[in-house]
């Protein structure tokens, strides 16, 4: 049987298992996603969305459906990858596709973007995105990888609507000229090393 998410949350406030099993079904893999972006290391990211799911269950008492199923797993996966942050020494990686980005970064098709491979710039948006302050880092992979609206990311990281479009609009201001820096400077080098040929 298929619930709909309100018969989803019935069931879940009454800790009815099956419903449990049937959240697992529906947000392992974007829970798992969400993870894998904020640690790019797929074992780390699976215990941490086991653990996610095990928090889930732990706290279903205290879910009480004011928010939408999705976005109280992404904040128990927001908390739980926290807590493995705070307590890891391995560095953090994001490793999105390109394509995720390209919508915000559509300048980057033009000038010396398009003599560097794909693959390359690729590389440069993960390496930007990762010295990217924690909160914009982690705002921007909720907005654009998750696809989670500016409400579900207030109610996700708890704060205010305007601080998720300020940390949006900040964290893509200094994506984008991390990238335009790091392509320039790849350019002259580029330039440089053809001039000595």
């Amino acid at each position: 049987m298929r619930w709909s998410d309100t018969q989803l949350v019935r069931q879940l406030q009454a800790n009815e298992h099956a419903a449990f099993e049937e959240v697992v079904k529906r947000h392992y893999q974007s829970v798992f996603r969400q993870l894998w972006h904020l640690c790019n290391d797929e074992e780390t990211a699976a215990d941490l969305t086991q653990e996610t799911f095990a928090q889930a269950w732990k706290s279903l008492d205290s879910f009480e459906g004011k928010s939408t199923v999705r976005t109280w797993l992404y904040a128990i996966a927001m908390r739980v990858w926290y807590r493995w942050k705070n307590q890891s020494t391995h560095s953090l990686h994001h490793d999105a596709p390109l394509e995720t980005w390209a919508e915000i970064l559509p300048d980057l098709a033009l000038g010396p973007a398009q003599m560097l491979e794909k693959h390359s710039l690729n590389q440069d948006v993960q390496k930007a995105l990762h010295h990217l302050p924690a909160i914009y880092r982690e705002t921007l992979v909720l907005f654009y990888v998750q696809g989670l609206k500016y409400r579900e990311i207030a109610e996700t990281l708890e704060i205010s609507l305007g601080t998720v479009k300020s940390r949006i609009h900040e964290g893509v201001r200094q994506l984008r000229a991390a990238l335009l820096e790091t392509l320039e400077g790849d350019f002259e080098c580029e330039h440089k090393t053809l001039k000595t040929l």
